[in-house]
């Protein structure tokens, strides 16, 4: 599939609308039913998060506080309508959704603060406290040699619940896009993707740490994780495992979302990649995976048929397999 890097640059999600090829699932397929299989993370259950999605682009869930923050083209009420030309879609903005008792998900809200501007915000990431906040952005300073705004990562501090304090990292650049950040549980690495020279293809993975205050010059995660195609939406997890989306490792289509460790921790060599597998693959984009601590569940997105919208959230959790000398069916555990 060739990326389009023009659509990438402007509309933020890097979910490629065409150039895809069918998916041989039905659209009358319903969304709420649950798809079962067997994946790199065991025996799993997915199924389409219909209480949040739109009929627009829902992406890149997380976990926060009570609830999730998401990124959405949605219009929501007073916000003046923003549209392109081009596209006629509407821009992109950071939502939260509380969940109640029961589990389920409360109407979304955009993010308290300076936050959704006039441009793209999305592609969020939090540290373990959660008051601190890395999100991709476009302004409309700064454009490169194409004439194209690229996109920068932004911090914001969570100030009484209101997102303030609002400033660029210091990698940024205008010659290229930094996109999709996620940052480590120990607060000391912020993993990210850009098209920024000396890479190995469209998009790779960067990493920069945070050593005496400072953000440092990002490193490349290397040819073990980036290829000639598009490395995108890193996310580690609690035990540093790093999952990303990717059109260069070959697949089942468009973006596949792919799985790696650590080869060598103190180097910070990555080992072999592996692609997570079925049903979270699919023939068209799959990628903003995420896991809960616990290691059981978690979200991620698709572009696949049968979905309420364009690109949707999906849930997914460890299915429990009983033995034959089980007394009872145990429920999985929801956290």
């Amino acid at each position: 599939m060739k990326f389009n890097n023009t659509i990438f640059f402007i509309l933020l999600f890097c979910s490629t609308l065409s150039a895809q090829k069918a998916v041989n699932v039905s659209n009358s397929a319903a969304i709420s039913k649950d798809v079962k299989g067997t994946t790199l993370l065991g025996s799993v259950v997915i199924s389409n998060l219909d209480m949040l999605n739109s009929s627009d682009m829902d992406y890149s869930p997380i976990l926060f506080q009570d609830g999730i923050v998401f990124t959405s083209t949605r219009k929501y009420e007073g916000k003046k309508k923003q549209m392109f030309t081009k596209w006629k879609k509407e821009f992109s903005y950071l939502f939260f959704a509380k969940r109640n008792k029961r589990g389920d998900f409360r109407t979304p809200h955009p993010l308290k603060g300076k936050i959704n501007g006039r441009y793209h915000e999305g592609a969020a990431s939090f540290n373990k406290e959660g008051t601190l906040m890395f999100f991709t952005r476009n302004t409309s300073e700064g454009k490169n040699s194409f004439g194209k705004i690229n996109l920068k990562i932004f911090m914001a501090k969570n100030v009484n619940g209101f997102w303030k304090e609002i400033k660029d990292l210091p990698f940024n650049n205008d010659r290229h896009s930094t996109c999709h950040p996620s940052i480590s549980k120990d607060g000391k690495r912020l993993y990210f993707a850009s098209n920024r020279n000396g890479g190995y293809g469209g998009m790779d993975i960067y990493v920069s740490h945070f050593v005496d205050g400072e953000w440092q010059y990002p490193e490349n995660l290397g040819e073990e994780v980036n290829s000639s195609g598009n490395e995108t939406f890193p996310f580690v997890d609690d035990l540093d495992e790093l999952y990303f989306s990717s059109d260069g490792h070959g697949g089942k289509g468009g973006l596949d979302i792919f799985k790696t460790v650590y080869a060598d921790a103190e180097n910070e060599i990555w080992g072999e990649i592996s692609n997570v597998g079925g049903p979270f693959n699919s023939e068209k984009d799959d990628f903003g995976f995420t896991i809960y601590s616990n290691g059981q569940e978690g979200f991620f997105t698709s572009s696949r048929e049968g979905g309420k919208g364009r690109d949707d959230i999906y849930t997914w959790r460890k299915a429990y397999i009983p033995q034959a000398d089980d007394e009872e069916i145990v429920k999985p555990n929801r956290g």
